[in-house]
């Protein structure tokens, strides 16, 4: 198959157009740093740019009036450019485009300078937990006082089951409270 064969005839959300020219520009973002005294610079890479696909686009015959103006009705925001080389492409149209007319040197023809930024479905943020409510809940229930005292003075839980009382009492300190008060 010829790549002739293989051209899609162009549009923008339905509206169909002619395509002279196709600028797609690519690649990543960049940033420079230079400093004193180093003959190479620093590149950091920091990511894909975003995709720019320029048209040199035109309407042609004896209705072109009519053409223009279903295209320029839906050039803003967001929609499907069937491209000529590339497919199907869900783009944004970039800020403003441009019309050329020449009614005596090219009667029935409207030329266009179109901006397209390849887009993605737009992803908006869903909702996390908030961490900042959980820990002020936590440190309100930890700072109340408690119903029942984890041990009374002087007083030691029961040892675990199973725990031979020997083994329990090696663990439990050897300190009790004095019985005298304490000097003021």
């Amino acid at each position: 198959m010829a790549w002739l064969d293989q051209l899609r005839p162009a549009s923008f959300r339905g509206v169909p157009f002619q395509v002279d020219t196709i600028e797609h520009l690519a690649g990543d973002n960049v940033v420079l740093r230079e400093y004193p005294f180093q003959d190479l610079p620093t590149v950091f890479r920091m990511g894909e740019a975003a995709e720019e696909i320029k048209l040199s686009a035109y309407v042609i015959g004896e209705d072109y009036i009519e053409q223009r103006d279903a295209l320029r009705q839906v050039l803003s925001g967001q929609g499907e450019l069937v491209h000529p080389t590339a497919g199907r492409m869900l783009v944004y149209v970039a800020g403003r485009f441009t019309t050329r007319e020449a009614p005596t040197a090219e009667g029935g023809v409207c030329r266009f300078d179109l901006t397209f930024i390849r887009a993605e479905a737009r992803r908006y943020p869903t909702q996390g937990p908030n961490t900042r409510t959980q820990a002020t809940t936590a440190a309100q229930a930890a700072s109340r006082p408690r119903k029942r005292p984890l041990l009374r003075a002087g007083a030691w839980p029961a040892p675990p089951a199973g725990w031979p009382p020997t083994r329990w009492s090696a663990c439990a300190p050897r300190w009790s409270p004095p019985t005298a008060a304490w000097p003021q």
